[in-house]
């Protein structure tokens, strides 16, 4: 009967496993030798087929040769701690001898060589074979034997950190440091798991012993960040999925309208498959419905294969999966070597061919995949070489023709020395990820990296309460951006990891804090109230004068500040020029001075009011026009300058004008010392018949070179008012009359002043005025305006100022055509 139960078991469960071994063990009493053969291969094999430990190496956990403070194979990581912790100081593999000598002698001291020896031999073989939930059976019951032995310790205090037995690795290492057997590494691990208790003070301890090592400095900067961690706690709500067992559910992600995770459940009451890990099942990938009233199924067929499977991500049209899954078994490959990750592409249409990704290598391990929601990039997680220590989050892209190029680490800003897994690619273009190296809260925190055109940009703890002091992993938002999952043992601790239901309620912010502060400028009293309007976001100052707002390190932030009565003030802020990890900047504010010009128009003969003069007020330093005014009945206008300070230069150029009055302009060039109106009165001229445009506007002479009538350049200037005038005033006609002295044959002069004025009509007419409204004549000397005659017997004795009056050309207004007049805004015509 014996051997036939043998023969069913075998071709019912392939690999049979330890738990049946035994129980085979037990009834084939005859067989013994062969039965402890083949479960010794069976160990072998199923460690060899793990995620690196079941749930262990699905989040990512290294598997030490040795206790040192990085774990990698890589020299380079040893080189970034080495300034941190001596290489003396960390422990060199060592064969099972060797270890045993000074517990062998130990042991042999105090009489309990027999019963210790056999049971650490046993631990110590375990260990070795990665059955580290086997191992604490042996090492417990060792210790029985001898209490405080530090290579027991060590040993058992790995297999409860690789287990995520919080409580036996603090009284393991606690034990160490302090009986003062601990190592440098050992130091560190007992400060993790004291933050991972909440005893934050004593963990800050040991961590400040550690504080040129990247992770102590890491971990004393979390400390100090505790608070600011809760800071999006009211943004999110998380309650355990009803999909749940009572074993390992992890990696919940949406499938059309299902959802599919990872689990170690166990699918059959006959066949209980186990691994050695910690003696759970292996991991395969279930579906269910989001409500989880319905019971979840295995996903067959491609999504399952002998060992573990998952996590897994989807394409945007749920076409391809991408798959974690660890090496197939190879009965010639029986050694002490972990089979390692990789990733799979699975076709979810036609036939489901699946392919190993080309940058997959067999040395190393490749997990955890996101597709990004355009489907060119692929994230994971991978120990090759090149990292800066542990698990590090890589990224490659899939060219043109489909084909996926070479893996790109994400860079230092994402990984450490640590274990940085689980990535995701958010539809917002975000990506989260896990780390155990990162400033946290304890254990596995989930983080957030800001990407901006394929650069990171800064990276966030995602805080509480979608982070605890346990382990928190494998978040997932579905496209809405609003609803999604994580994993976490933050239920129950250890290695019992369950999914949980995340809402995003509100708008979550990532970033430094920084409290902006608004005082009076006059007594520093605290103003409320006051409008910050932040990079397009407005918000108000409360009653202590503070406004806090969450900078994320990119981009740089504008700030405008504003309140009744109040001048405006504006700045900027570049985060990332702020160390601190709390910014406080003070901002003052002044009264307004409330400047103004308290104006009035009038005319320059009657000293009339003038009403409906239009005043164009433009600001010089700007260019900007600042506001135009129509004066009342009483010929007033008002012109408040806002944002003007005392103390303050002002300079505004003041266009008025009034149809049949000359334009008047005028420049207001001021520094008020006082708050309050400037007065300013303007005179305007009415426009006459026989006015000289040239008199009424202040031109300077024109001048011509001696016996010509070409236009200079200085003269050109003076025509050009004589042009803004015309083209202002469109219902008047000028004559332009030429006159000069009289030295010289009055002949030549009559025909060099026709010459002159017509050269300055011709030049006007070039500049747009209508010839009609032109005319020019020259008087020669006929129309001096002083007694300097020089014809004849009259002798000149006048000095050349006096001749210099004769020489002037007049813009004498000849006509004026009843004006159009524009009203002001609000009368009727």
């Amino acid at each position: 009967m014996p051997m036939i139960l043998v023969q069913v078991l075998f071709k019912c469960i392939p690999l049979a496993l330890t738990k049946l071994l035994s129980i085979i063990y037990l009834l084939t009493k005859a067989k013994k030798l062969l039965i402890h053969a083949i479960s010794k291969t069976m160990r072998t094999l199923v460690t060899l087929g793990l995620f690196l430990g079941i749930l262990n190496h699905l989040k990512g956990q290294d598997i030490p040769k040795s206790d040192s403070l990085n774990t990698q194979n890589s020299d380079s990581v040893k080189t970034q701690i080495s300034t941190a912790i001596p290489d003396s100081t960390l422990e060199q593999p060592v064969s099972e001898t060797e270890a045993l000598k000074p517990v062998t002698n130990k042991a042999e001291s105090e009489g309990f060589t027999g019963r210790f020896l056999r049971a650490f031999k046993k631990a110590n073989r375990l260990y070795d074979e990665k059955a580290f939930g086997d191992a604490i059976e042996y090492y417990t019951r060792a210790r029985k034997q001898i209490e405080s032995e530090p290579e027991l310790l060590s040993k058992l205090g790995d297999c409860y950190r690789f287990t995520k037995n919080n409580k036996g690795q603090l009284d393991c290492y606690g034990t160490l440091c302090q009986n003062g057997n601990a190592q440098p590494i050992q130091e560190l691990y007992y400060a993790h798991a004291l933050m991972e208790s909440g005893s934050t003070e004593q963990a800050r301890d040991f961590f400040s012993k550690y504080q040129n090592d990247e992770r102590g400095k890491r971990m004393l900067k979390a400390i100090e960040k505790a608070e600011s961690y809760k800071r999006n706690e009211s943004e999110y709500q998380v309650n355990s999925s009803k999909f749940n067992s009572v074993q390992n559910d992890i990696g919940a992600v949406k499938y059309r309208d299902e959802v599919v995770f990872v689990s170690n459940r166990n699918p059959s009451p006959w066949v209980n498959r186990q691994s050695s890990w910690n003696s759970g099942g292996y991991f395969n990938i279930y579906k269910t419905n989001p409500s989880g009233q319905q019971k979840p199924v295995k996903w067959g067929g491609a999504m399952s294969s002998k060992y573990h499977d998952g996590p897994i991500s989807f394409n945007s049209n749920y076409s391809m999966a991408y798959i974690t899954r660890n090496g197939n078994y190879n009965e010639d490959a029986v050694d002490k070597k972990m089979y390692k990750l990789k990733i799979i592409e699975a076709s979810l249409t036609g036939d489901g061919k699946e392919t190993e990704l080309g940058f997959n290598k067999p040395d190393y391990d490749f997990c955890h995949p996101s597709i990004s929601a355009n489907d060119s990039v692929l994230y994971f997680a991978s120990n090759m070489p090149g990292g800066f220590g542990g698990m590090d989050i890589y990224k490659v892209k899939r060219d043109e023709f489909g084909f996926w190029g070479q893996p790109e680490n994400m860079g230092e800003k994402i990984n450490t020395p640590g274990n940085e897994i689980f990535p995701f690619a958010a539809k917002s273009g975000a990506l989260y990820f896990s780390s155990d190296g990162q400033d946290g809260l304890g254990g596995l925190d989930i983080y957030i990296a800001k990407l901006k055109e394929d650069r990171i940009t800064s990276v966030y703890n995602v805080g509480t309460p979608i982070n605890t002091k346990d382990d928190d992993f494998a978040f997932y938002l579905d496209e809405t951006g609003k609803s999604g999952y994580l994993s976490s043992n933050r239920k129950h601790g250890g290695m019992d990891d369950d999914i949980f239901e995340v809402k995003i309620t509100g708008d979550p912010r990532y970033g430094k804090p920084a409290t902006l502060i608004m005082v009076d400028k006059k007594d520093n009293h605290k103003l409320d109230s006051v409008e910050v309007v932040i990079n397009g976001e407005t918000l108000y100052s409360d009653t202590a004068g503070k406004v806090s707002v969450i900078l994320e390190e990119e981009p740089d932030y504008g700030l405008l500040l504003s309140r009744s009565l109040y001048l405006p003030e504006q700045d900027s802020i570049h985060p990332k020029t702020i160390s601190d990890e709390q910014f406080v900047k003070t901002y003052t504010l002044e009264l307004d001075p409330k400047l103004a010009i308290n104006g009035r128009v009038i005319d320059s003969k009657t000293g009339q009011s003038l009403d409906d003069v239009r005043i164009r007020i433009t600001d010089i330093l700007t260019n900007a026009e600042v506001q135009t005014h129509y004066t009342k009945s009483d010929g007033a206008y008002y012109q408040t300058f806002k944002g003007k300070r005392l103390n303050q230069k002002l300079v505004y150029f003041l266009r008025i004008d009034k149809p049949g009055y000359l334009q008047h302009t005028q420049i207001l060039d001021t520094i008020p010392v006082n708050p309050g109106d400037m007065a300013l009165e303007t005179k305007l001229i009415k426009v006459e018949l026989g006015m000289d445009l040239g008199k009424m506007a202040n031109l300077n002479p024109i001048y011509f070179d001696q016996g010509k009538s070409k236009i200079r350049p200085d003269a050109a200037i003076e025509l050009d008012k004589i042009v803004s005038i015309l083209k202002d005033m469109p219902q008047i006609t000028i004559e332009l009359r030429a006159h000069t002295d009289c030295r010289a044959a009055a002949a030549s002069n009559l025909s060099l002043s026709q010459s002159r004025a017509s050269a300055s009509m011709n030049y006007i007419i070039k500049k747009g005025i209508d010839k009609r409204r032109l005319k020019a004549k020259g008087f020669g000397e006929t129309k001096l305006l002083n007694a300097c005659a020089c014809e004849g017997k009259t002798k000149d004795t006048c000095p050349e100022s006096e001749h210099a009056k004769n020489r002037r050309t007049e813009f004498i207004v000849t006509k004026i055509k009843p004006a159009i007049i524009t009203p002001a805004p609000g009368k009727k015509p």
